[in-house]
């Protein structure tokens, strides 16, 4: 084809190349301050990971037209362009480049470290939506072209936050958020992707049971998606308006399959059972330990009470509700003295002479102890019940 002959069909890649860049040499679209009235237009800026899609189009399409109609006007128009950091997008390909390019792992960088590589991805990829703004005829003054990432951006988003903050107009406080387990940061709605899934119902039944402990006969049931989580119940709260439980309110009940208020002589069974098995573990485990780290350094005091205060605070936490049902005060007592006379009953398994300090010392660890589970006790609102 020669240099007169007209193709037959419009070629936009050939056509809107040539004269898109003729404009941007002659400088048509820059914008340098003077005697004109200002026409000033910031474009939403679009994610940097992303690509234009029928949205951005429309919106970039409809900016055009006014800003070209305000130049042609007489106006000094000016249309910034840039790029928005979408940091959560923007970190996940990093996060992911890294591992996959450099075998490098997120939580071996720094801050610093790591927004030098998050850069150096956005040079490198970031290009393409300006390219594709391009495409579309855009008239932006591409002199002026910001990130928000930029040191003077960041800085100036930094300053009015704290600006807005001090004036009242936001503020922090405890939401329910959309936790992202992975990159381990909140995700706003507008980046959650929500999907219907057919749940099921399981319908448990709970014991309701006297003062003492003693299941009535009646039951209240309840539905839940998440039977796991009946190990970790509380108590159990009703529509106080509702004929149906008003008589419940007060009393308590059994949480199905582990029993919490079974009979108290099992649960302090296997309390100490629980106690002195772990009780032995963790010497055993204690003793060898010392003797490979530091075997010529005896046995302390403080090594001997440790463990059996560790061992046993662990059968006592898992078995406090059982022993409930001896009767608070009798639980708080129990439950406060076994770890000191389990390290007690160490020393003598261990051949150690039990001084008048270590029992001083022991006793006041237990009393201050035993105020707070008297004062658990005798809370008036307890954990289990309606």
């Amino acid at each position: 084809m020669n240099s007169m002959e007209l193709s037959k069909n419009y070629l936009p890649a050939t056509v809107e190349e040539k004269w898109y860049q003729q404009w941007m040499d002659k400088g048509y679209f820059r914008s340098k301050p003077d005697g004109r009235q200002p026409f000033t237009v910031v474009i939403p800026p679009p994610n940097v990971t992303g690509v234009l899609h029928l949205g951005h189009t429309l919106n970039e399409t409809v900016q055009d037209i006014l800003v070209r109609r305000a130049r042609m006007s007489g106006f000094n128009a000016c249309w910034v362009p840039g790029s928005d950091h979408a940091s959560i997008a923007t970190e996940a390909k990093v996060v992911n480049m890294l591992k996959q390019e450099k075998g490098i792992e997120k939580s071996q960088l720094t801050r610093e470290e790591f927004l030098k590589y998050a850069f150096e991805w956005k040079d490198k990829y970031g290009d393409i939506i300006y390219h594709q703004i391009k495409k579309l005829g855009c008239s932006c003054d591409w002199d002026r072209v910001t990130f928000t990432m930029d040191d003077h951006y960041y800085k100036a988003v930094i300053t009015v936050f704290i600006d807005l903050y001090k004036k009242g107009v936001i503020y922090r406080g405890a939401r329910m958020i959309n936790w992202d387990p992975k990159a381990k940061t909140a995700l706003s709605d507008e980046e959650v992707e929500y999907k219907d899934l057919q749940g099921k119902l399981y319908h448990v039944k709970y014991a309701i049971t006297d003062a003492n402990g003693t299941p009535t006969g009646e039951y209240i049931t309840i539905a839940t998606q998440r039977p796991e989580t009946i190990m970790g119940d509380t108590a159990i709260c009703v529509n106080p308006t509702d004929e149906r439980y008003k008589h419940l309110k007060g009393k308590r009940a059994i949480i199905p399959l582990i029993d919490r208020l079974r009979t108290g002589v099992t649960a302090l069974v296997a309390t100490t059972w629980v106690a002195v098995g772990a009780t032995v573990i963790f010497l055993v485990a204690g003793i060898v330990a010392r003797q490979l780290v530091l075997p010529a350094q005896p046995l302390s005091w403080a090594w001997i009470i440790g463990l059996g205060t560790i061992s046993t605070a662990v059968a006592f936490s898992l078995f406090l509700h059982g022993l409930e049902a001896l009767g608070p005060m009798t639980a708080a007592i129990v439950t406060t003295a076994e770890p000191f006379f389990v390290a007690i009953l160490a020393a003598l398994v261990l051949h150690q002479p039990i001084r008048v300090q270590t029992v001083i010392g022991g006793s006041l660890i237990a009393i201050a102890v035993l105020i707070l589970q008297l004062h658990r006790a005798t809370d008036p609102h307890p954990k289990e019940g309606f």
